[in-house]
């Protein structure tokens, strides 16, 4: 789960912040050195605390790095995850 909240209160991340979400989505499609790989043919997912300004960031991410749009999509509620290709974003509430 990713606990990263927009900079100064806003609904835009900090550049530590993206380049976080990027090495991310690089480590869930391609494996990192010490944890090995994804077995083939899995979903990936990063999950993103519900949050109107978490929401936004995640969307002007998408917009502002075009070369994500093949890797990292934003899951809806009417949607299924069926491609091993993508990370999907999803939103939860904590609690209740």
């Amino acid at each position: 789960m990713k606990c990263n909240l927009p900079i100064n209160g806003g609904r835009v991340y900090g550049s530590a912040q993206q380049t976080g979400i990027l090495r991310d989505i690089d480590a869930l499609l391609r494996g990192k050195s010490k944890g090995g790989k994804v077995p083939e043919g899995a979903l990936r997912f990063m999950v993103f605390l519900d949050d109107p300004a978490i929401r936004d960031a995640n969307l002007r991410l998408l917009r502002t790095r075009p070369s994500l749009a093949d890797s990292f999509k934003i899951l809806s509620e009417e949607e299924s995850p069926d491609n091993p290709g993508v990370v999907y974003a999803v939103h939860t509430r904590l609690g209740g």
